[in-house]
């Protein structure tokens, strides 16, 4: 028995895989190499690939796991950019504070005169 996955999920389960593939506008069977995708009880499933039963449930796991670890690498994409922007601010502020040091220079030093 095969499990379909299409898009990270199980969409149904087949004794063998119904590879299929589009020949003059419609879908006909083919070999897994020609595969477009797998119909399953009547619906296209493009890019669908088909894993036996047994190990079905560690693809499942896997593929969860990436899922997790592709949100942990978004939320650090995040962190950086907010930490950017942070960092962007306070270079501002200190730019500012620097030019008003200066200023106060300027007129010390004008005073003295």
């Amino acid at each position: 028995m095969f499990n379909i996955i299409h898009e990270g999920e199980i969409v149904g389960a087949q004794d063998s895989p119904n590879f299929v593939k589009h020949k003059n506008g419609i879908l006909v069977n083919c070999a897994e190499e020609e595969a477009e995708g797998i119909a399953v009880s009547g619906t296209f499933y493009e890019g669908a690939m088909a894993i036996k039963e047994d190990t079905a449930e560690e693809y499942h796991k896997q593929s969860k796991a990436l899922d997790i670890l592709e949100e942990d690498h978004v939320v650090t994409e995040e962190t950086m950019c907010d930490t950017m922007i942070e960092f962007t601010e306070r270079l501002e502020e200190l730019e500012e504070t620097i030019c008003d040091l200066i200023d106060q220079i300027t007129q010390l030093t004008e005073s003295e005169e």
